[in-house]
């Protein structure tokens, strides 16, 4: 929220749609739509703040904290001070933001929806982070998969293309000016070099150059500003579709196809939630008798996972933990949870 406003609440469902408290499955006729048979309860977990500037910062981050406080005291919510952080530059001197009286420490980066965000937005961190997790996934699937599978070359580059290099574009049209430098330019690259001298046999003195040539693979600096670019194109203004094709390839009749990211119409109305005070909510979950799942996905760190419970008739009749990979986003810990709840109701005699 900006400091010229109070915190919004935008993100939050509609107080006028406020589920009923007989969100019960119905037992007048049966019903095919999982959204009468579904009790849920939302927890805001993510509040992002910024400020225009330093200054600005100083003189009101007093002001900023009781309306956070204020904010989340009204919504029933709490903010866990060890697992919030704060981003700024160097040259802001302030050891420690402070909420309800508790530090909040202040980190180099944040990742968020799986985009690492330092505190001068170059990007160089989530580019190597990138490059690091795709030369692992390379190694890790030559070891455990081509090799004993025998895939051939085409096979290879096949399973490159479709598994590392849509891991490696994620947010590509964010942090594609990182790229002008030629270090992260060439840690990339080192990427497609791998699948290609994987692909081709080649021993590991080979020129990455060399094998990219023989296995017909594009360096991936390239393919990826090419995918910045027609995400730019197509989504964006016109100046960015010539900036993408160039002044003398774009015709002056071309518009941008104003698409959006996923264009699916309004079959469904949203589900109707709201945030309820944090004791009316223990209350209202405690007070419920029926058979439940309660899931949660949860990152800290480097570590992340999630875990769900079955109760029926005040007993817990199953429990399972798991753990995730450490570049799992939280979206990603939560759905897993689902996931594996869905999957255990399907084949257990409970359901």
């Amino acid at each position: 929220p900006s400091t010229d406003d109070k915190p919004s609440t935008d993100d939050k469902p509609s107080t006028d749609d406020k589920p009923s408290t007989d969100d019960k499955p119905s037992h007048d006729k049966p019903s095919h739509d999982t959204t009468d048979c579904i009790a849920y309860q939302l927890y805001a977990i993510h509040l992002v703040l910024t400020t225009k500037g330093v200054r600005e910062f100083r003189e009101r981050w007093l002001q900023i904290e009781t309306r956070i406080s204020d904010w989340s005291r009204a919504s029933g919510l709490s903010l866990n001070p060890s697992k919030c952080y704060y981003l700024s530059p160097a040259k802001l001197q302030v050891r420690a933001l402070m909420i309800d009286g508790k530090a909040i420490s202040r980190a180099k980066t944040v990742t968020i929806l799986g985009l690492v965000i330092d505190q001068r937005l170059l990007f160089k961190e989530h580019v190597k982070r990138k490059a690091a997790q795709a030369r692992s996934r390379l190694g890790q699937l030559h070891a455990l998969g081509w090799e004993r599978a025998g895939l051939d070359t085409k096979r290879i580059l096949k399973t490159y293309q479709l598994a590392v290099v849509p891991f490696m574009a994620h947010a590509v049209s964010v942090w594609v000016g990182a790229l002008e430098d030629e270090k992260l330019a060439r840690a990339l690259d080192s990427v497609s070099g791998l699948a290609a001298r994987i692909s081709v046999r080649a021993p590991r003195t080979a020129s990455h150059a060399a094998c990219q040539a023989m296995a017909g693979i594009c360096p991936a600096s390239i393919q990826l500003r090419m995918l910045a670019g027609r995400c730019r194109a197509t989504t964006g203004t016109s100046s960015d579709l010539i900036a993408a094709l160039g002044p003398e390839a774009a015709e002056p009749a071309w518009r941008v196809d104003r698409r959006e990211p996923h264009p699916l119409p309004p079959w469904r109305s949203s589900l109707p939630a709201s945030i309820r005070p944090r004791e009316e909510a223990i209350k209202l979950a405690s007070a419920y008798r029926g058979p439940a799942i309660y899931t949660d996905g949860s990152k800290f760190g480097d570590s992340a996972g999630g875990a769900f419970l079955a109760v029926k008739e005040g007993e817990v009749v199953e429990r399972q933990a798991f753990k995730l990979e450490r570049f799992a986003t939280i979206h990603q810990c939560e759905l897993e949870a689902i996931r594996r709840a869905l999957r255990w109701l399907s084949c257990s005699a409970h359901r």
